[in-house]
């Protein structure tokens, strides 16, 4: 059975869809978490009720839940969310849309309003679900879709295989309508081994005896008769066969599904010139359906289709009697008791059989009115198909991964914010360091010229020399001691941001404040690092000690740094153009370490930049060799600089065109960090000009 109308009707039992919402509304209140008494209490009531609408006393089961729920005050929002669903279910049964809607929206607001999201996915996913059946009943496609996507992300999220089916169907259903027909066999197909995970419910059962119908419908319309044949045969035997293995089916519906493969089949049968069994299978299917509380609607069709039967084998007064008698149906349910859809496409297929009818009694007059009244009809349903016309499956299939691509811009965002914060508390660190450093190393130079002035007396005066020279020893190693104290007092507090952020991390929070808080994470780490990098310094070690490598992708690794950099170029409105290789390039290195000599060139090509300039970074192959190449047309460097650039504590600093200061250890440790994975690092630059940074490295197969 399909639940949705194609150019030509399928057929639907109606009646059903309430009955599926109550069993999915039932397993949604037993997933749901540990109750308070309260609570408890008043979810024996709500389950009470579902059984009493189960059993066919409607009226009755709204009482219960309006008698338990009358003037409480102090109903949690878990019970609140599980009391809308149910009247959402009710008015749905009861064909008052507007109302199952309103409560649709409130079952979201009690979500959204305690972040539901984080903590009630399942419910969530099922509001949203709900939501997006809304807009479908609407016709409102493009809206239904965007939720049911929304519902499917969150149902992924914690494993929910049928999210993924319920998506399935819809898209299945889009091009059966789009007559896309093997198009929409393959989702069906797919939709129903996808349901096939889901629990033996009798709401799963249900979706899968209709899938397999559906199947069977699309392969009448590709004139694939065997096969469709062999579809409609398998779902009267899932319907007997298969029905013990599920939960919660009933009698009722199970021969009202029945009555709707009949229907169906017997189509087969016309097209394949069998027209006795076509009739027998069709008077089947409606003495079925005209049974009491049976869907009339699916009996009204099959009666049109039995006078279609009727006229293609001349037997006009047969065909009038079946038609009167479908007139009468017409104008009997129109009050309510079938759907809007059912009832415009049986007056559309009416009219033009009765046209036809007449035109064949050479009733001309008569005719022509039919033909009229068809028409109207059919204009009025293609105008109301016309947006689900214009739907691209594909771009439906495109929309989760636009709304993930959202999702990371929104995190980068903030990620950016809190990298700036950070980077701000340690540019402090850093010029505290870096001026304890300078005062040392000027106290260090003043000692180199003093020895100088001992030198030129050591004749006279050798005693005094041995004194100054011992005496520079040891203000050296004051100065590495002093380094050493520093950046080792730096680690305690970095490693105690880490060991909180670790700690809290263990604790219950939200997404966004657990995603705040993995960014502190990291970023104390970068700087655990880095003071990691000066306490090797400090005491003498190569590089080469601890390095640990892996084989990484430089295009992924300079694309990072880039990425990194950007908010340092927007204060100074200035543009970083990467152009990566064509083609992946992969090295063995450490890529933490090369990450940290990448970015401090980068951002030296940042500081000694004017304003609203540009700088390249390339990446190029030759040889075996990948190089790096970060080029800027900044204020270069003097000649009588060059030489000592890569000198620890150079003298060769200036400062940046915003008045960045410089404390001449970034590219002493690049080039330690490059040279240490077997690479090298050199440069061009002349004043005024700018500077070209080039960093090769060896190319792994």
């Amino acid at each position: 059975m399909s639940i949705c109308f194609s150019p030509e009707y399928i057929k639907v039992n109606t009646r059903m869809l309430p009955v599926l919402l109550v069993l999915l509304c039932t397993l949604l209140l037993g997933a749901c978490a540990t109750q308070s008494g309260d609570d408890k209490y008043y979810d024996e009531a709500i389950q009470n009720a579902l059984r009493t609408f189960n059993y066919g006393e409607k009226k009755e089961a709204l009482n219960i839940v309006d008698s338990v729920f009358a003037n409480k005050n102090n109903i949690s929002p878990n019970i609140q969310y599980k009391i809308y669903n149910f009247k959402r279910i009710y008015y749905y049964y009861l064909k008052n849309n507007e109302k199952s809607y309103l409560y649709t929206d409130s079952m979201l607001a009690v979500l959204e309003a305690n972040h539901a999201e984080v903590n009630n996915k399942v419910e969530y996913a099922n509001a949203l679900s709900a939501k997006a059946d809304n807009y479908w009943d609407q016709n409102i496609f493009n809206k239904a879709f965007e939720y049911y996507f929304k519902s499917r992300i969150i149902s992924e999220s914690v494993g929910d295989t049928c999210a993924l089916s319920n998506v399935n169907y819809h898209m299945g259903m889009i091009n059966y309508r789009q007559e896309k027909y093997a198009d929409a066999i393959k989702l069906f197909q797919q939709s129903l081994a996808e349901n096939d995970h889901c629990d033996k419910t009798g709401l799963n059962f249900y979706r899968s005896q209709e899938l397999i119908n559906n199947i069977a419908l699309a392969f009448t319309h590709l004139n694939e008769y065997d096969s469709a044949k062999h579809y409609y045969y398998k779902t009267l035997d899932f319907l007997v066969n298969d029905r013990s293995k599920y939960q919660g089916t009933e009698d009722h519906f199970l021969e009202e599904a029945k009555g709707v493969v009949y229907g169906d089949l017997a189509k087969i049968y016309v097209l394949t010139n069998m027209p006795d069994t076509a009739i027998t299978l069709l008077n089947k299917s409606i003495s079925i359906n005209l049974q009491p509380d049976f869907d009339k609607g699916d009996a009204m069709l099959d009666k049109l289709q039995l006078a279609e039967l009727y006229i293609n084998t001349n037997a006009l007064d047969d065909a009038l009697k079946t038609l009167a008698d479908v007139k009468s149906m017409i104008d009997t349910l129109k009050a309510g008791m079938v759907r809007k859809p059912v009832l415009n496409e049986s007056r559309q297929k009416y009219n033009h059989l009765m046209y036809r009818v007449m035109q064949a009694k050479n009733q001309t007059a008569d005719a022509l009115q039919y033909l009229h009244n068809y028409e109207s009809v059919r204009d009025s349903i293609e105008a109301q198909n016309r947006e689900l016309n214009t739907i691209n499956v594909q771009q439906l299939l495109d929309y989760k991964e636009t709304y993930h691509k959202n999702e990371l811009l929104r995190r980068d965002k903030k990620l950016v914010q809190v990298s700036l914060m950070i980077t701000i508390i340690l540019c402090l660190f850093v010029l505290v360091t870096g001026g304890l450093i300078y005062n040392n190393y000027r106290k260090s130079k003043l000692h180199v010229n003093e020895l100088t002035m001992l030198n030129q007396q050591i004749n006279e005066q050798k005693s005094q020399v041995e004194f100054a020279v011992a005496q520079l020893e040891k203000n050296n190693e004051e100065k590495d001691r002093i380094l050493y104290m520093v950046v080792h007092d730096l680690r305690n507090p970095v490693n105690g941001i880490i060991f909180l952020a670790d700690l809290l991390l263990e604790n219950d929070m939200t997404g966004e404040q657990r995603e705040n808080m993995e960014m502190i994470m990291s970023a104390a780490q970068s700087c655990s690092a880095l003071i990691n990098d000066l306490l090797e310094v400090s005491s003498g070690k190569s590089y080469d000690e601890n390095t640990k490598r892996s084989i990484e992708d430089v295009n992924d690794l300079v694309k990072y740094v880039v990425n990194l950099m950007q908010f340092r170029t927007i204060a100074k409105n200035q543009q970083v153009i990467f152009k990566p290789s064509d083609v992946p390039v992969y090295v063995f290195v450490n890529k933490e370490k090369l990450r940290r000599a990448l970015s401090n060139i980068l951002y030296n090509a940042v500081k000694f930049s004017p304003e609203r300039s540009s700088i390249e970074v390339s990446i190029a192959r030759q040889q075996k060799t990948v190089t790096i190449a970060i080029k800027d047309k900044g204020i270069g460097i003097p000649q009588n600089m060059q030489p000592f650039v890569f000198d620890m504590f150079t003298t060769a600093k200036r400062h940046g065109t915003h008045g960045e200061k410089s404390f001449g250890l970034g590219l002493s440790i690049c080039k330690q960090i490059v040279e240490a994975n077997n690479g090298k690092i050199t440069f061009v630059s002349k004043e005024d000009e700018g500077s070209t940074f080039i960093i090769a490295l060896p190319e792994i197969d």
